[in-house]
Parts: C-alpha cells; structure tokens; sequence
C-alpha cells in the first residue's frame, strides 16, 4: 500500500470566505477539479512546514508555522492508498490579498464556506469539520 502525506490550508479572508482553486486540465491528478492550497508531504518534512511551502508556491503567500491553526489530522485508505492528511487553518487580515497562481491551478474563487461541496473526500469533510467546530468564524 502507499503511503501518501498531504497538508492543506483552509485561507480565510477578513470577508469570512475561503480560497478555492481550481486545477488546471492537464494536471496529472484530478484534471479542472476544485482544490483547497497545499499538497505532499515531502520526506522529512513535517505537515506544518509543507503547509508553510505549499502556500508560497501555489498563490505566492508567505506565512509561517505560527498562523497555522490545526483543523485536522486524518488517516484514509482510498484504494490502494493510505492517506494521511492535515487541514489548517489561516486567517488573513485582508479581504482580497493578492493571489498569484502556480501553474498547477487555472482559477481561484473567494466562497463562503457553507457554498462549497465538491471538494475531494478528505477536503470537503474537513471542511464540514471546521465549519461545524467555528474554526472558521
């Protein structure tokens, strides 16, 4: 079985929306879907600093380890998979910060939390979690 690490970031503006990207068509995972930022783990690294580089190198957003604020840690089989993720969360101090994307996203969109549902599994019940727990607001 693999094992497979990933940190994503819910980004909360001061607006109360969260950043959503899309991926772009030929990404070799899940080609023009609806993403949160973040991604793999890479060996040594821990969740928080993937998290950390992940943002500064898909919207150029520096941060640091310190404006994580721990949503989630899960583990899920998925097929052949063994999933082991965490969701943070950052609160920014503006409403529309500048976003530039990587070459991996096409798009992005400020949306209210309760508007999004098509998210990847482990995203999306994240994303209830958090919403249900005021991580958010």
């Amino acid at each position: 079985m693999k094992l497979i690490k990933f940190s994503n970031v819910l980004l909360l503006n001061k607006s109360g929306e969260v950043l959503i990207l899309r991926r772009t068509s030929s990404h070799p995972t899940r080609p023009l879907s609806l993403d949160l930022p973040g991604g793999g783990v890479e060996t040594g690294e821990s969740f928080e600093n993937a998290a950390v580089r992940e943002l500064k190198e898909e919207i150029n957003l520096s941060i640091t380890s310190e404006d994580l604020v721990l949503v989630r840690k899960c583990n899920q089989l998925d097929g052949e998979r063994d999933l082991h993720g965490a969701l943070y969360v950052v609160q920014l101090d503006k409403s529309n910060p500048p976003i530039k994307l990587s070459d991996e996203h096409d798009q992005y969109y400020w949306l209210k939390a309760k508007d999004v549902n098509d998210l990847p599994r482990f995203h999306q019940e994240s994303l209830e979690f958090a919403i249900a727990n005021d991580f958010l607001y």
